[in-house]
């Protein structure tokens, strides 16, 4: 690409898990991400010469090179949520639970089962006596959260449950990912287009989620770009990460 443009990026990206020989899983659009960037840094070690009186700079070395991946998605799903919470999608298959131990309960205690989207749910307490929903409890039937309105000794429940997947926070292990930004320039009359990526990038879990927000919520990961012993000795590569250039298709 030849072209010389003011430019104002927008686009999508895609996350992808890197296997340890360097070959890739299939990469998963994060859908909106409304930042992306890459923050390169350079480690020196500086020599300060001793001849001219002024003990001006005489010499560096660069001793070390790091490139830092922040990004700020705006949607939440399973495959995000993974990502932010260095964790594991977990499926479970509808089902039924019976003998769910609530134990004692008194008015305004909350619950929650260990499964959600239930239905047919029966809560008995010792007695035995079965609770009646509206009087002795409400329930939430899509998230599987009770509260009760009066005082049970023994309560149990019994119940069934869709299919439903949860992510459990920090059990991601050492993965590796890539990243692809499928980039325009939003520039009025700009016409090249960028294609980035970052071979071997280790996410952190997002610093801070927001559950309870004002505004629309967002996920703000960064990650750090490793160095890929796979593709370094490839000059279209390099060792970190590329930006290809392409020139408008002429028409």
């Amino acid at each position: 690409m030849d072209l010389t443009e003011y430019f104002s990026f927008q686009g999508q990206i895609s996350i992808g898990e890197r296997n340890s020989d360097g070959t890739r899983k299939p990469a998963q659009w994060v859908f909106d991400a409304s930042a992306m960037s890459w923050a390169m840094s350079v480690t020196a070690e500086e020599k300060r010469e001793s001849w001219s009186g002024s003990r001006g700079l005489g010499a560096r070395l660069k001793t070390a090179r790091d490139m830092t991946v922040n990004l700020t998605l705006g949607q939440l799903n399973i495959a995000n949520s993974v990502k932010a919470l260095d964790g594991t999608r977990v499926d479970i298959v509808s089902g039924s639970a019976s003998g769910e131990v609530i134990g004692d309960v008194k008015a305004g205690d909350v619950w929650a089962l260990k499964y959600s989207a239930v239905s047919s749910v029966v809560l008995s307490a010792s007695g035995p006596v079965s609770l009646v929903a509206g009087t002795d409890y409400t329930l939430n039937p899509d998230t599987g959260v009770i509260k009760f309105l009066t005082t049970k000794t023994a309560v149990t429940g019994a119940y069934s449950y869709a299919a439903q997947s949860v992510v459990t926070a920090f059990t991601g292990g050492n993965k590796a990912w890539y990243l692809l930004f499928d980039g325009m320039n939003t520039v009025v009359g700009a016409e090249g287009k960028v294609i980035g990526e970052v071979y071997n990038l280790s996410l952190d879990p997002a610093a801070e989620i927001a559950w309870i927000n004002d505004s629309f919520g967002e996920l703000p990961l960064t990650g750090k770009a490793m160095l890929d012993p796979v593709r370094q000795s490839d000059a279209q590569y390099g060792g970190y990460a590329r930006v290809k250039y392409i020139d408008p298709t002429p028409v």
